[in-house]
C-alpha cells in the first residue's frame, strides 16, 4: 500500500510538472488553438482539431478569433506532438514506478533498516 501512495504522489507532482512545463513550451509557440483552456498536457489531442493551417510564425498569430482556424508550425504535425506528450506520459509512469519501488534507505534516523538492525 506504501508502494501505492508513493507511486500515486509522484505520478502526480509529475503531472503538474509535466503540465507547467507543455503549457510554458508548445502552445502559441509549436500550435496555436483558438479556443484552447490551459492545462494542454491533461487534454491530449485537443491542441489543435477542425480545420487547422500550417504557418511559419504563430506570434504573428496571437489575435486570432474562434472563427479563424487554429495553426500549427511548419514541420510539426499532430502525430509529432502526440510522440511527444506519449514519451513524457511514459517517462512519468516509469520514473513514478521507480521513485515508488526502489528503496531509497531512508527512514526517521536517516539509517536504512538494515543499518538499524546491525547496529542493535
Amino acid at each position: 500500500m506504501k508502494r501505492l501512495l508513493k507511486f500515486i504522489a509522484a505520478f502526480m507532482i509529475l503531472t503538474i510538472i509535466l503540465t507547467v512545463a507543455w503549457d510554458a513550451i508548445f502552445p502559441g509557440r509549436v500550435y496555436l488553438c483558438t479556443d484552447s483552456v490551459p492545462f494542454d498536457y491533461i487534454s491530449p489531442g485537443e491542441w489543435i482539431h477542425g480545420s487547422f493551417e500550417t504557418v511559419d510564425s504563430i506570434s504573428s498569430l496571437r489575435a486570432r478569433g474562434m472563427e479563424d482556424p487554429d495553426a500549427i508550425i511548419k514541420g510539426w504535425t499532430l502525430g509529432r506532438l502526440w510522440a511527444i506528450w506519449g514519451g513524457l506520459f511514459a517517462a512519468s509512469i516509469l520514473l513514478s514506478g521507480v521513485i515508488a519501488y526502489v528503496n531509497w534507505g531512508l527512514s526517521g534516523t536517516g539509517l536504512s533498516s538494515g543499518a538499524q538492525r546491525a547496529e542493535q
